[in-house]
């Protein structure tokens, strides 16, 4: 998860869930933070982190395990991928070059 930190209306989530299915294999969500933006204060990681913790909840309704990940998103994502024999990545769209790029490392 990137932009779209909810379970409903969530096109990505869908997308992710029907490849599961297909492979009957689990599907997992997990949303990467590096946590040392110069520019974001403490209320805005409690906003970020309280938003996550409900789709957590959201998620774990519905026996979908979610993982926060914290680090360099190049380096933690594919140890996340091959930690959990990951087979598909689908990520939620975002416009901005900063995603783009870090999307494009990993």
């Amino acid at each position: 998860m990137v932009r779209d930190k909810r379970v409903n209306d969530n096109w990505a989530l869908l997308k992710a869930q029907n490849i599961a299915l297909n492979h009957r294999a689990p599907l997992i969500v997990c949303f990467h933070y590096y946590g040392t933006y110069k520019d974001a204060n403490i209320r805005q990681y409690k906003f970020l982190l309280d938003g996550l913790r409900e789709t957590q909840q959201r998620l774990n309704e519905l026996q979908i395990h979610f993982y926060l990940i914290r680090g360099r998103c190049h380096i933690e994502l594919p140890k996340f991928i091959e930690k959990h024999r990951v087979g598909h990545l689908v990520t939620d769209f975002s416009p901005l070059k900063v995603y783009k790029r870090r999307l494009k490392k990993v």
